[in-house]
């Protein structure tokens, strides 16, 4: 397995499930300005608000096969373990898929990540303790001090400076 970053911007992903843990997968994924999509017969009063809002699009109902049709990432977060083999068996090979009863089952995880300015940190125990892979991303992200976060936004812009000149 490979760690990667994403970009989720203008793709269409899809969430399957309104609990809990179809929440805190929408939390990662609203600020990347995806075109979101969750399905599910009932949401979260969080998950009903970023519907109203416009964050995401809730389709107020079960699931149905073609759902996932031309979905860059889909996300099975239901409570119904064969519901979720289901979806995993109709994604196709070059769609991303996240199983939250079976990571094994998708070919993306979602690893604890922090932001300080421009630093990310993501820690993953691949499905052996999310929670402490929490634990250990909030420790490393909270020995980062605000100087260094200054130093890497210069350091970010030094970049720029030296890219634009070179071309």
């Amino acid at each position: 397995m490979i760690a990667l970053n994403v970009s989720l911007k203008q793709k269409r992903v899809v969430v399957v499930g309104g609990g809990k843990i179809a929440e805190r997968r929408v939390k990662k994924i609203l600020h990347e300005e995806a075109d979101l999509f969750v399905i599910s017969p009932s949401a979260t009063n969080e998950l009903k608000y970023f519907a109203d809002t416009g964050k995401l699009f809730w389709v107020k109902r079960e699931f149905q096969s073609d759902d996932v049709k031309g979905a860059f990432l889909i996300i099975a977060a239901t409570n119904d373990a064969e519901l979720n083999k289901r979806i995993a068996s109709l994604a196709d090979n070059n769609q991303l898929t996240n199983i939250v009863s079976e990571f094994e089952r998708g070919n993306v995880t979602f690893p604890a990540s922090e932001k300080k300015g421009r630093l990310a940190i993501s820690v993953t125990t691949n499905g052996g303790s999310p929670k402490i892979a929490s634990e250990l991303c909030e420790n490393f992200i909270n020995q980062v001090d605000e100087i260094f976060i200054e130093d890497l936004n210069n350091q970010y812009y030094q970049r720029k400076i030296k890219k634009s000149n070179s071309n």
